[in-house]
């Protein structure tokens, strides 16, 4: 009952009014497969644990409702409304963490390098590598990532990390920088938790881009995903920019 409360009430953080279908703006389950099938594929994404995942049955109880495709397809429009089609190379490079869930990646200073390996018009395989710092030890998690097809939900991000059996998948992405990548990406699962913030400056974030990326992830019920079923699992930005005077050997990494 409280995964179903939970599912509700993500339903009722999503805009009004906002019309879905058009080429090349807001993605709309069956353009290239059903909303049912995107979270079939996404649960079959998960890597084995021992630990139930409370991603795993948030589709589950989806999938198994009698209406299971429209809930799923409002699910799905609930999370990808502020995306359009992502273009993979931009994707590719190094990112900064500046917002996460310390309950569940305690690691901080976090770098992301993204590489492809192979992409074509509508798929794509890249290569992850995640270095932090945990009691002041240097961590590192490789994973990797994979376009499937061209709609937004079919970009999937395995970190590696051993806290994150399912993957990530983006939600928002910053407007373009100087290089042509994406300046920052907003990253999260099905039930809007694990969420994260990763930005290719984090002093340019905090004067440009920060004040934007709080008011959505507040408005949009991505702050604190799980208050219906009683987690703590609020989401905190991180002084990303303080790492940046720390002698790491990963910040300076060629990709």
């Amino acid at each position: 009952m409280k995964i179903q409360l939970c599912i509700l009430s993500l339903f009722m953080t999503a805009p009004i009014g906002i019309v879905f279908g058009f080429m090349g703006g807001i993605p709309v389950p069956g353009r290239t497969v059903s909303a049912v099938s995107y979270f079939q594929m996404y649960g079959a994404s998960c890597a084995p644990s021992n630990k139930r995942s409370s991603t795993l049955d948030r589709i589950d109880e989806v999938l198994s409702n009698i209406d299971a495709e429209n809930i799923a397809a409002k699910l799905f429009r609930n999370l990808y409304f502020a995306i359009g089609d992502v273009e993979i190379e931009r994707l590719m490079g190094k990112w900064y963490t500046v917002v996460d869930s310390p309950t569940v990646h305690p690691e901080r200073c976090t770098v992301s390098y993204f590489s492809l390996i192979d992409s074509d018009l509508y798929t794509a395989v890249f290569s992850t590598r995640q270095y932090s710092l945990f009691s002041d030890n240097t961590v590192t998690f490789n994973g990797y990532g994979r376009k499937i097809g061209p709609d937004p939900g079919q970009v999937l991000i395995n970190t590696g990390h051993p806290a994150d059996p399912c993957p990530y998948f983006p939600i928002r992405l910053g407007n373009p920088n100087e290089k042509g990548e994406y300046s920052y990406m907003i990253i999260t699962q099905p039930l809007k938790h694990p969420t994260m913030v990763l930005v290719r400056d984090p002093l340019e974030f905090e004067l440009n881009y920060r004040a934007e990326v709080e008011d959505f992830l507040d408005r949009y019920g991505f702050t604190k995903p799980l208050a219906l079923l009683h987690v703590n699992v609020a989401l905190q930005f991180q002084n990303a920019s303080s790492c940046l005077g720390v002698d790491l050997f990963y910040n300076d990494l060629s990709v």
